[in-house]
């Protein structure tokens, strides 16, 4: 069974209060023991970072999982967004115009090496 890579938000208002992301390459970075440990341990606290020097491609988000479980000293690199969910978001990260918060929960992972992000949005100011 194939997963869609889609985001999907809360609702069909263009001002929804969250977005849900997916995450991939979790079996290129994570080993099956930690991957095993974290999919009991969801949800977990996590992050996006923008990785504009990355040479396989110049729109890439990075995921790093920030809970202290599994990011002792450092954030831990878990996987991306996928590429074309990156392209439409890497722009609006680059000019401070991305509608959601950096720093989100993941709520799921899954035995294909992917995962789920939410994202809540920023307030608004005014």
């Amino acid at each position: 069974m194939s997963r869609s890579l889609t985001l999907k938000t809360s609702g069909n208002k263009p001002q929804s209060t969250h977005v849900e992301l997916p995450v991939v390459g979790l079996h290129y970075r994570v080993v099956a023991q930690v991957m095993g440990e974290m999919v009991e341990a969801v949800p977990m606290e996590a992050r996006l970072e923008r990785e504009p020097r990355n040479i396989h491609d110049r729109n890439a988000i990075k995921v790093l999982v920030t809970d202290e479980r599994f990011a002792h000293s450092n954030d831990f690199h878990i996987g991306y967004l996928p590429r074309t969910i990156a392209a439409l978001y890497a722009p609006r990260l680059d000019t401070g115009t991305f509608p959601y918060r950096m720093e989100g929960r993941i709520t799921e992972i899954h035995e294909d090496g992917t995962a789920v992000m939410i994202l809540k949005r920023k307030p608004k100011h005014g």
